[in-house]
């Protein structure tokens, strides 16, 4: 929940601060749309690039709809990959405050093998599944 304190100046009011208290701390009223439901980050798991015998880069986008300005970050993204669907390994987070293009050098992969991923938030939002072929 956001508490707002206000102090009149003159004839002006002046926002001194906003308090963010609860999990989360996104203000999610900030956040919602006309019917009152939150909106959405869409998320787009890129093909990958770079790809060798034994490492690749991630790309993806994730492009937040109607963030809250005042809080920053809006979310945390970051890639699931592994030889399966499962994916089983996770890049390192990283912070999200607006339309951002997402990537991450991946290492120690296996020759030959082919590898699915995808982009994911900490919202429980994801990209569609990917996959790439390592080098021999």
């Amino acid at each position: 929940m956001c508490k707002t304190r206000w102090i009149r100046i003159a004839p002006f009011i002046v926002l001194i601060g906003v308090i963010i208290t609860g999990y989360g701390g996104m203000c999610d009223f900030l956040k919602k749309d006309k019917s009152g439901s939150s909106t959405p980050i869409i998320v787009i798991t890129n093909a990958a690039t770079g790809i060798t015998s034994n490492s690749a880069t991630l790309n993806g986008t994730i492009k937040p709809e109607n963030p809250c300005p005042l809080i920053y970050p809006y979310c945390y993204a970051y890639f699931q990959y592994g030889l399966d669907t499962s994916y089983g390994i996770t890049t390192t987070a990283q912070a999200i405050s607006s339309e951002t293009t997402i990537t991450a050098t991946v290492t120690g992969l296996i020759p030959s093998s082919t590898y699915h991923f995808r982009l994911a938030t900490d919202k429980s939002a994801y990209g569609a599944n990917q996959t790439f072929t390592t080098k021999p």
